[in-house]
């Protein structure tokens, strides 16, 4: 199995080089645009050309936002904001109003890592009980579980990072491509190839759209971390087959992001669901799989490229 891995600065381009990884994904956050701009030239010249670049547009979706580090104890009665401002102790920011959002509904923080209930919601907040509870740290994704709700898959900012930076030896992975446009305004506005445009997969799609998508690019990302939020989890897990099956029907290479060896950030050792779920990919035609999160660091991703190489 080949295995993409998120860019930690605190690895040197010549360690990576001997990780024996098929590539590295950057996110444009926390940093300049000039620091980022000088961060993927330094890549593309020092790391090996069997390591692929790939920058990841955002899009819009919605965060947690507070300050420093706060726990959310289960049974609490929270009220989270929907208009940003200093006075407010919980609020949401990049949150475009959706009708679809509706009491009795769940609200999951960092991929259920924190799960609440919706009360009672308004145009100026959202009242919540904490049905999971944990300490998370400000700046982490929302979703809904009510799987309806549509995020954007471009951001002014992924607008302003597209028009500027060179675009030669790079891949960029596009969240929300939930269409064939995302990727032709892509192409047509800003001269990408569609080789490397990496679609990233986040919610079931029909059929015939996701045949569009996949016919389309060499490399597609199934994002589980959403796909798996709403409450149609076994629909979600037959499209996950969907999606493998038909990457390769079209002699594409799918990509399995999200959940993937979590427990070696903790563990150092895989949980055996893990390493079952990695020889049923492997024999279901899965050969890269993405690392998200934690698990990035230099030691994990040896612990993990030694295991996915073993299977």
């Amino acid at each position: 199995m080949k295995t993409i891995v998120t860019y930690d600065k605190n690895i040197s381009f010549k360690k990576y080089n001997s990780l024996n990884i098929f590539g590295i994904r950057f996110i444009y956050k926390n940093s300049t645009e000039n620091d980022f701009f000088s961060l993927i030239q330094n890549a593309k010249n020092e790391l090996s050309n069997k390591i692929i670049i790939i920058i990841d547009l955002v899009g819009v979706k919605p965060l947690i936002h507070f300050k420093g580090e706060l726990e959310f104890k289960k049974e609490e009665i929270i009220e989270i904001s929907l208009i940003p401002s200093e006075n407010a102790k919980i609020s949401i920011v990049n949150f475009i109003w959706d009708d679809n959002i509706l009491e009795n509904e769940y609200i999951y923080i960092a991929d259920k890592s924190i799960v609440l209930s919706i009360i009672s919601i308004s145009k100026k907040n959202i009242i919540c009980k904490v049905v999971k509870g944990g300490n998370i740290k400000s700046g982490r994704s929302i979703t809904f579980s009510n799987d309806t709700i549509v995020f954007k898959a471009l951001s002014d900012l992924d607008y302003n990072l597209l028009k500027y930076i060179d675009k030669s030896d790079v891949y960029f992975a596009v969240s929300f491509c939930h269409n064939i446009e995302i990727i032709n305004e892509l192409i047509l506005q800003f001269s990408i190839s569609s080789e490397k445009i990496i679609p990233k997969i986040e919610k079931k799609l029909d059929v015939n759209i996701l045949n569009s998508i996949i016919g389309l690019t060499k490399y597609s990302i199934l994002g589980r971390g959403d796909l798996f939020t709403s409450k149609k989890n076994k629909e979600n897990a037959i499209f996950q087959l969907t999606y493998i099956n038909q990457c390769l029907k079209f002699k594409k290479k799918p990509i399995i992001a999200t959940g993937i060896l979590e427990s070696l950030d903790i563990l150092f050792l895989p949980k055996i669901s893990e390493l079952s779920e990695l020889v049923m990919l492997s024999t279901l035609g899965v050969n890269h799989i993405m690392l998200t999160g934690n698990e990035c660091n230099e030691e994990l991703i040896k612990n993990s490229i030694n295991l996915t190489n073993s299977i």
